[in-house]
């Protein structure tokens, strides 16, 4: 069947998601009255939705191993009689210096859900730990072709209306929203793709060999009129939409991170392309004349949306200010393209406050003193926050996690004295075995976590089940010693296990001070592992570093949250040497060797080259197949522990503040759905 998927509004995707089991028919009131105004809507909202799922039985598991799902969607286009926009964007109007507000949304704009409808003003407060964390505001103030529903489910168009995809799964057709503008005003139009895709994606001087992000990911992209474009691949490509919805970086200053995104303001950027600027020479000078080593520096600055106020944009919220400063904020976007169900201009939240504050310590105390709108809480720290919360003006929320789990990555392709044992399955096992999980569930996520490796939750099509899900995670320091006098019998005056060549065996963890609550259970971990005879440490670089060291094959072992669980094939850096991760790639010259096929790093051995191939595979093949393939990917993962699981499925809380409305109380939080986004920020409100 051609799945096509039509304008739909946020109202309705939103709401929809629950029916997944049957069929459901429904019909829309003909009139609708926005602001008092009745506007007339004849077309019928009709949605279809059926799943078919088979099961097989297994001892103590249920694995879905085929499953297909059919969705019609016929949905009315939104009209109003007239629009509401803020009091100061409406001064702003009657004063003759801003475009009256039905000339500054496009003709279908995105209607977004409201629990109710909110009132304008007020500043949403929240931190940066340094300027290199970027995404505090990016996961706020986000804009992509698509995005996700609330429950993390679906997906719905945003800066694209509908999308329509051709039978064999090559060809994508986006229909963008016409009439829509960049953040000055100037047009968006299908030339804004193209020359993201023509002038930079596909610029081997801007998008670096080792970045196989924009030309890979987007396919072949092409111009049909001025609001439509395709995207055509030479494989199928079903799972587009899920890795579509992550493409939205323009905020990172990484060098060929510019690729990752599909539309950029040409009518801005083109001054910094050599060809559109007098040529690579004329270029230079000015690079040089403003402080920059080279105009490729130069671009990456001011492409940044966190670096560079300047730059155009369509998010909800335009920096003011670069995330340098001491605060870095952003204001409403006048030109924002998003509604209220009421017609009414979104953002609600006059601006965004972002205060540089390092230290972890000063930041808990500020959210305590309901100084931050919202606050992601440390799970050790849960029962203080919930006493405070009278006293701090604020509410605890309970959010579902998608699939995460916290792990050490164990770099595959280390080439220090050292990899003889990091790449041996034993000394991982060893490694895994004399971790006392228990302890860290207890003190870092109050015995709500649940002891794993790192693979989705039961019931998730790409589960393997229990036996391997808990592989290796019982603490057995025992059986850890017995292996390791096998492999290191020797021991320092210490009482640390020597390697063959007669150094002590040391590994380095590898982190950013902003780690927080993971640096302190890498610290629980090496004292584990210094009670059967392995030395270990904990190093804390600058954020950027980690990066960088990481893709450079620096990084011994790597510690954070496994975030990709749950989104396999669109979220495949953390299950496979697929794209650089930094300190977090399990094998980065592995990497290196995908990524430049076989050019540069070093192949892998047959197994992490199958992580690979799976990769590849699912991406293209149907549901059912892709299913199979993901479970194979888990149970190697679980047997070889190149990534050592610890706890995981953990609730994630948040502090919100009792006067902020709209904010979900039932929603997914996520990194491959890019949360706070799902939850539509743009229509939080303050109540006073």
């Amino acid at each position: 069947m051609k799945k096509l998927v039509l304008a739909i509004l946020a109202l309705v995707a939103i709401s929809m998601v629950a029916a997944c089991a049957e069929t459901t028919v429904k019909e829309v009131p003909v009139e609708v009255i926005v602001e008092k105004e009745i506007i007339k809507e004849v077309p019928v909202d009709r949605i279809v939705m059926q799943e078919v799922v088979k099961e097989v039985m297994v001892p103590g598991e249920t694995v879905v191993v085929e499953r297909t799902v059919e969705v019609i969607k016929e949905v009315p286009v939104a009209t109003f009689a007239k629009f509401g926009e803020a009091p100061g964007l409406l001064q702003l109007v009657q004063a003759g210096k801003l475009r009256p507000v039905e000339e500054r949304l496009p003709k279908e704009p995105m209607v977004i859900a409201t629990q109710e409808i909110g009132a304008y003003g007020g500043d949403f407060r929240s931190f940066t730990p340094s300027p290199q964390v970027q995404w505090a505001m990016q996961l706020m103030n986000k804009t992509g072709f698509l995005r996700w529903s609330t429950d993390g489910n679906t997906i719905i168009p945003h800066v694209a209306s509908k999308w329509e995809v051709s039978d064999d799964g090559k060809v994508y057709t986006f229909w963008l929203r016409e009439g829509m503008r960049w953040s000055d005003g100037a047009p968006f139009t299908a030339d804004d793709v193209m020359f993201q895709y023509e002038d930079i994606i596909l610029d081997p001087r801007i998008t670096l060999a080792s970045e196989k992000r924009g030309g890979a990911l987007f396919g072949k992209i092409a111009k049909v009129d001025d609001f439509t474009v395709t995207m055509t691949f030479d494989q199928p490509n079903y799972l587009f939409p899920q890795i579509l919805t992550q493409l939205d970086t323009p905020g990172l200053n990484l060098s060929g991170w510019q690729s990752g995104i599909p539309f950029s303001p040409a009518h801005y950027i083109k001054q910094f392309i050599p060809k559109h600027a007098g040529g690579e020479e004329a270029l230079a000078k000015r690079a040089e004349a403003e402080g920059f080593t080279s105009w490729e520096e130069m671009f990456v600055e001011r492409f940044s949306t966190s670096l560079n106020p300047e730059r155009p944009t369509h998010r909800p919220w335009v920096v003011e200010t670069s995330i340098r400063a001491k605060q870095y904020r952003a204001v409403r976007n006048a030109y924002f393209s998003g509604v209220d169900p009421a017609g009414n201009q979104l953002p609600y939240i006059d601006r965004l406050i972002f205060d540089q504050i390092p230290d972890s310590g000063i930041q808990s105390i500020k959210a305590l003193a309901g100084e931050f709108s919202l606050f992601k809480i440390n799970d050790a720290d849960l029962g203080t926050f919930v006493l405070n919360k009278a006293k701090g003006g604020y509410d605890v929320y309970e959010w579902k996690p998608m699939g995460t789990t916290e792990m050490l990555v164990i770099n595959q392709s280390w080439e220090g004295p050292e990899a003889e044992y990091m790449t041996n399955k034993d000394f991982r096992i060893a490694l895994s075995i004399a971790i006392d999980r228990s302890e860290i569930n207890e003190i870092f996520f109050n015995g709500k976590g649940e002891i794993r490796q790192p693979m989705p939750p039961a019931g998730h099509p790409h589960y393997p089940g229990g036996a391997y899900a808990f592989l290796h995670t019982e603490y057995d320091p025992d059986g850890a010693n017995e292996i390791l006098d096998q492999l290191l019998p020797n021991k320092d005056s210490d009482g640390f296990r020597l390697m063959s060549n007669g150094e002590p065996l040391e590994l380095i963890i590898t982190n950013s001070p902003e780690g927080g609550q993971t640096n302190d259970i890498a610290e629980v971990v090496i004292q584990d592992w210094k009670d059967v005879g392995i030395k270990a440490d904990l190093d804390l670089i600058a954020r950027l570093l980690t990066v960088s060291r990481g893709n450079a094959n620096d990084c011994m072992i790597g510690p954070g949250s496994h975030r990709g669980t749950a989104f396999l094939y669109s979220t495949p850096q953390q299950n496979a040497p697929y794209s650089p991760t930094g300190c977090g790639d399990m094998a980065p010259l592995y990497t290196e060797w995908f990524q430049t096929k076989g050019a540069e790093g070093m192949e892998p051995p047959p197994l992490l080259k199958r992580l690979q191939d799976i990769i590849g595979e699912g991406r293209s093949a149907p549901l059912a197949v892709g299913d199979e393939l993901g479970r194979e990917l888990y149970r190697l993962h679980a047997e070889n522990l190149w990534q050592i699981g610890l706890v995981g499925q953990s609730p994630v809380y948040r502090l919100v503040k009792d006067s902020m409305g709209n904010v979900p109380r039932d929603a997914a939080e996520g990194w491959p759905i890019r949360s706070p986004s799902n939850m539509f920020p743009e229509q939080w409100f303050f109540r006073n």
